[in-house]
């Protein structure tokens, strides 16, 4: 079972599960043809990968749950790691949800557009919170293994 100070990535996996659920009703919406009564004038792929990311980050958010007390021994470093994943997954969901309310993907550096950019930097550092504690769990996990 899960310490209660990871209750949070369980609550955060289940709103982004939610956020998910709603995204594919919005896409299907969204992807309906401009004549249908139906139709909500959006643009579908930006809100398609809100959907998935949405979706993905509510299964790895309570799975890293799991593993942290697995990796980490140290409830203070736990706690670090866990609001870390917290503010990354935040900012990835962020910058999608942003993405698909503007209609824009958010992946060219030099744009035009400042809502791209706007986008594109918080889908960035989201990713890079997010890439670097993983490499760091998996490192941490895999070196605990050994020993």
């Amino acid at each position: 079972m899960t310490e209660p100070g990871h209750r949070r990535l369980i609550g955060a996996g289940l709103v982004c599960l939610a956020l998910g659920a709603s995204g594919g009703v919005w896409h299907f919406f969204a992807s309906q043809s401009p004549s249908s009564p139906l139709h909500l004038s959006f643009l579908p792929g930006p809100i398609q990968r809100f959907a998935f990311w949405s979706l993905a980050l509510g299964v790895i958010l309570p799975l890293l749950s799991l593993l942290l007390p697995l990796a980490v021994d140290d409830d203070a470093r736990r706690d670090r790691l866990e609001r870390w994943l917290l503010v990354g997954a935040g900012l990835k969901i962020a910058g999608m949800m942003l993405g698909a309310v503007w209609g824009v993907y958010g992946v060219q550096i030099i744009d035009p557009r400042p809502k791209s950019v706007t986008v594109m930097t918080l889908r960035i550092f989201g990713d890079a919170i997010l890439v670097v504690l993983f490499v760091r769990l998996a490192w941490t996990f895999l070196r605990r293994q050994r020993s």
